[in-house]
């Protein structure tokens, strides 16, 4: 009986041993695919809780800015061309109004080509005007028109504008009218933006040349972008 009962048992045991190993390569099959089994619930796929590809990029770069909120600039380019046409419009040289004195005084005061502003506002300008030429190469149908309608140079070309707060009291200390898009004689659209304290960056957008477009049809020549 014991002879029988230890044969008995060993048998049992073999018997059990390739259904254990069978159990562990499904459930290495398993996690490998993703699939439920044992432990499944636990594995997730690379799409995770932001979807494909992963979470989102948080906004704040002027590449991917948050609405309404001033942008963190790249680093400026070493250069920037002083005239480039796109689609039959112009984007010019530059300009830089620096508030660190208190209000500049023209024309003596501002900084005439890319390279005459600080870094920080070299940085914001650079952003801006990358922001226009983005724009430029789908231009929208209110610019388009004003550009057809009245055909003057100011109608077509762009000059680039930064009110420079570097080393400021305070931001927005420019005049109202010299803080958003206007034509000046007739030869320029002044694109405008401004260089935060802190380095950040406040650029015009798309909205904002459609609104200056729209209301110069019936502006013309005093043209002003409307208040916001």
């Amino acid at each position: 009986m014991r002879r029988t009962s230890g044969i008995l048992a060993l048998a049992l045991l073999v018997a059990c041993v390739p259904q254990k190993a069978e159990d562990d390569d499904d459930a290495t099959k398993s996690a490998s695919s993703g699939s439920p089994g044992a432990g499944g619930n636990n594995v997730t796929s690379g799409a995770g809780a932001g979807g494909a590809g992963g979470t989102a990029e948080a906004c704040g770069s002027c590449e991917n800015p948050c609405p309404g909120e001033p942008c963190t600039p790249g680093e400026a380019p070493a250069s920037l061309p002083g005239e480039e046409w796109i689609n039959g419009f112009v984007i010019a040289d530059f300009e830089y109004w620096p508030y660190a004195n208190g209000a500049p005084n023209y024309p003596d005061d501002i900084g005439w080509g890319y390279l005459a502003g600080t870094p920080q506002a070299r940085a914001c300008m650079a952003e801006s005007r990358k922001r226009l030429v983005e724009i430029l190469q789908d231009p929208p149908a209110e610019m388009v028109a004003l550009k057809e309608t009245y055909g003057t140079q100011g109608t077509y070309a762009f000059y680039n504008w930064n009110n420079d707060y570097t080393g400021a009291a305070a931001n927005a200390l420019a005049p109202q009218q010299f803080q958003h898009l206007w034509l000046w004689e007739e030869s320029f659209t002044k694109w405008i933006s401004e260089t935060n304290t802190d380095g950040r960056c406040v650029l015009p957008t798309r909205d904002d040349l459609v609104s200056y477009a729209a209301a110069c049809m019936n502006q013309y020549p005093n043209c002003v972008q409307p208040p916001q």
